[in-house]
Parts: structure tokens; sequence; C-alpha cells
């Protein structure tokens, strides 16, 4: 009867060293599948926080999301027609720069973006987009002038470009 028992206790404890490890994996197992539902209800909730109109926006302009805001934002307002604008958006450039470098920069982004562009923005989607940045008024840089592919020539862009600066700035940011 001894030897029963001792068999017995031997098969118990070689039973349950094959047990632990599969606890280990189980724990684990679970552990993961827990870490998991966790990173994917993060996600779901950041992605439920998009409304569905920047969802849409984010679909139809993607170039004009996610940029680098080190610098802040350059916001190129192009004059397509009477009281009619589109818009392109870039990265900052670093104003520290010369001020003949960095008029050559923001000068050559707009034409590329003007050129580039196969959707033409306006200006309340452009507000729209730029409110899903973390930056202030101050560090979007609004540059307003004639859209090279228009044939559309405003006098007083020409002769008032302050003037013209001042009512576009005022169009883009009202309400903000």
């Amino acid at each position: 009867m001894e030897q029963k028992t001792e068999e017995k206790r031997e098969y118990a404890v070689s039973e349950e060293s094959v047990r632990k490890p599969e606890r280990k994996t189980t724990v684990l197992l679970i552990a993961s599948v827990i870490v998991v539902a966790v990173i994917l209800a993060v996600l779901l909730i950041a992605g439920a926080k998009r409304s569905k109109e920047e969802q849409q926006l984010r679909e139809k302009y993607p170039e004009y999301f996610d940029l680098d805001t080190t610098y802040g934002l350059e916001l190129y307002v192009w004059q397509w027609g009477n009281d009619r604008y589109v818009c392109g958006l870039a990265a900052g450039v670093d104003q520290s720069l010369s001020e003949d470098k960095l008029a050559s920069e923001i000068e050559l982004t707009s034409a590329t973006l003007a050129i580039g562009a196969e959707k033409n923005i306006s200006l309340t989607e452009m507000k729209k987009i730029v409110d899903t940045y973390k930056v202030s008024k101050e560090e979007v840089r609004l540059h307003l002038s004639m859209h090279p592919l228009s044939s559309f020539l405003d006098p007083e862009l020409l002769y008032h470009p302050e003037e013209c600066q001042a009512k576009v700035e005022e169009l883009f940011w009202k309400g903000k």
C-alpha cells in the first residue's frame, strides 16, 4: 500500500510539473489577448474621435494631413476668380533663413503646390484641415497670390496686396 501511495505521489508530482508549463502558457496567452484588446480599444477610440467630416477630408486630401509643424504651417491661397480662392498647405519654412532664401523657398513651394494640385480646395475646407493641427493662428503663415494657371487678374491684388491679404486672412480665420 505504501508503494502505491509513493507511486501516486510521483505521478502527482510529474503531472503537476506538466501542468505548470500549461498554466504559464495559458496565463501568457490570456495576458497577450488582454494587451491586444486594450491596444485595439485605444486605436478605435482615437479613430472615433475624428469626425466623419475629418475622415472625408483625409480621404480626399491626404497630402494636407500629418505635416511636420516644427516651423508652423505655410498656407498658400491663390485667387482663382472674383472672391474665389483655392488653397494649398505645406510644412512651415524655417523663419531663421535669410530673407532671400526664405522668399525663394516660399515661392517655389507655392508654385509647386499650385501647379501640382490635382484638386482645388476651398478656404472653408482648408480651414477645417488647419483646425486639426495643434498650432496657433500665429504659426500659420498665409501667402496670397494669383494662381499661375488662372487667367483672372485682380487689380486690387496687384495694387493693394496688403488690403487683399487682410481680407483673405479675415475670411479664413472667421470663427477661430
